[in-house]
């Protein structure tokens, strides 16, 4: 892996080869390096210290918190959860290394499949959202439904409809964006 500092314009190579990269995202403080293989497979980058970590498989989704200390991915078996990359206090104390399973999705063919049972308890999660302004809540987006869940591991889960039949949507700065499936834009302040 090779980075290059544009401050002090330097080069530096990292001494881990890794193949079959499908994506890239990099913390905000330029600290970490999230990297999803070809396979799903998910490895962290610790730039300061120079370590190359494995946290799951089956990844199709990842993204930084905005303080830096969380990586939240999905997998590919439709499930959210977040891995501790520091400790953290927030509703709850977590660990460094430390994995919280979020929600827990289902397929899009076992929710046809059971739709009339389980209307609204599970999902297909495709993406999520951090809420900076709200650090012990995540937006999920999944089944074309928009949802703010609590990020805790106490039960019942806390989770709020937003809207259904989404198509797109954005966040930022305590205003969301969405788009319906008629094209609509709509906007919460949150």
């Amino acid at each position: 892996i090779v980075s290059f500092n544009l401050a002090i314009r330097r080069k530096e190579v990292i001494p881990f080869m890794v193949p079959e990269v499908a994506q890239m995202t990099a913390s905000k403080n330029g600290k970490y390096l999230a990297i999803t293989k070809t396979g799903g497979e998910l490895l962290v980058l610790n730039r300061e210290k120079l370590s190359l970590s494995f946290i799951s498989n089956k990844v199709s989704y990842v993204d930084f918190s905005g303080e830096n200390k969380r990586l939240g991915y999905v997998t590919n078996d439709y499930e959210l959860a977040i891995y501790y990359l520091e400790d953290f206090e927030g509703n709850s104390r977590y660990e460094k290394g430390q994995i919280l399973r979020v929600s827990k999705g289902d397929s899009p063919a076992r929710l046809a499949e059971n739709s009339a049972k389980r209307a609204g308890e599970a999902w297909a999660i495709e993406s999520f959202a951090w809420l900076p302004e709200f650090p012990n809540y995540i937006l999920i987006f999944g089944n074309s439904n928009l949802s703010i869940q609590e990020i805790d591991e106490k039960e019942p889960v806390n989770r709020y409809a937003m809207r259904e039949n989404i198509k797109k949507y954005a966040y930022t700065k305590k205003n969301l964006y969405f788009m319906d499936q008629t094209n609509r834009l709509f906007l919460i302040n949150l």
